[in-house]
């Protein structure tokens, strides 16, 4: 592991999970849900979309629209996109 993917995750130990986690079992005694793995796993789910999402608006034919925020793409582009990346979860809307 790299020193800034340590860094980053000790700042998201100490500065998210861990008060998040405080806050959720303020709020809601009794209800066992901790910070790891409930809140982390939905964080590394998270990530991974992110790092999709950066990946497909760097390749050409992709671009961001930013008054509806989402991916601009025409169709013929995304069908190559999506054969060639079989395990891709994003829908396209015309």
């Amino acid at each position: 592991m790299k020193r800034g993917q340590v860094e980053s995750r000790e700042w998201l130990q100490n500065r998210l999970l861990h008060p998040l986690g405080e806050e959720v079992t303020k709020s809601a005694p009794g209800c066992n849900l901790k910070a790891n793995p409930h809140i982390d796993s939905k964080v590394r789910h998270w990530k991974s979309i992110w790092a999709r999402l950066v990946d497909i608006i760097g390749l050409s034919g992709f671009g961001w629209e930013a008054v509806n925020k989402r991916i601009d793409v025409k169709k013929p582009i995304w069908d190559k996109y999506e054969k060639v990346t079989p395990d891709v979860k994003f829908q396209c809307f015309n």
